[in-house]
């Protein structure tokens, strides 16, 4: 490594370190609203998505519940059609 490449460093991370203090405000100035906008915008997205899968889960919840009637309703008709007694018969009827 030669000086003149050395110095030559040293001047392009000097001026760089010094040009970055004075944009560093500006920067902020613009990107600090860029930022605030695209978390507001990630919050509402979040918001949406809890919204939804709490919808999706009222809806599972209550087609469950509905089976559950169905089959419940089921049974209890074939309960009934078992427990009638069956009247079978034995004396033929006079013609």
């Amino acid at each position: 490594m030669s000086i003149s490449s050395f110095g030559m460093g040293f001047a392009v991370g000097y001026g760089s370190g010094l040009f970055s203090r004075a944009l560093l405000p500006i920067a902020r100035e613009i990107v600090s609203p860029v930022f605030r906008v695209t978390i507001r915008l990630a919050v509402k997205v979040v918001e949406t998505g809890r919204e939804a899968v709490s919808r999706l889960g009222e809806t599972v919840e209550d087609i469950f519940a509905e089976v559950s009637h169905d089959m419940k309703q089921e049974k209890r008709k074939k309960k009934r059609v078992r427990s009638k007694p069956v009247v079978v018969s034995t004396v033929e009827r006079a013609a």
